[in-house]
């Protein structure tokens, strides 16, 4: 599996992981690089904020600010997540996970209730920030 630049797999090189353990199969992030899953749950919430939640708002308020809050969840779980170690890094990393699915399946909801039409790329985008932050919880 391939990973963008700036990461390695613990195969290619000793290191340590996310959550400052000794690497196993777990994602390397080499000394210096940003973290890729916070970055891209800014570029997330940044599509969200622009294409969904004002139409949202105009139908249903309590699920825009539903989806405004599991997306905020993410962002801040990610980066508490970043300064914590052991087990309690993988939890953040867990509950950041669970936030992501929350927000999927509200953008679904207001796509079902016809408040807005849901872009596949966004669907697609926080489907990969889901994909990273579960191999980040394990």
């Amino acid at each position: 599996m391939a990973f963008p630049s700036g990461v390695e797999t613990h195969a290619s090189s000793p290191g340590w992981d996310a959550c400052g353990r000794r690497a196993r199969r777990s994602v390397v992030f080499t000394q210096g690089s940003p973290m890729i899953v916070l970055q891209t749950s800014f570029e997330l919430v940044r599509s969200l904020r622009a294409q969904v939640l004002p139409a949202v708002r105009k139908h249903d308020a309590s699920l825009a600010s539903q989806m405004q809050r599991a997306a905020q969840s993410v962002v801040l779980n990610i980066a508490e997540a970043r300064q914590a170690r052991g087990l309690r890094c993988h939890d953040k990393f867990s509950i950041a996970y669970g936030e992501c699915s929350e927000l999927k399946a509200a953008m679904q909801l207001a796509e079902v209730f016809g408040y807005v039409e849901v872009d596949a790329g966004l669907i697609d985008q926080c489907d990969h920030v889901c994909a990273m932050l579960y191999k980040l919880s394990r």
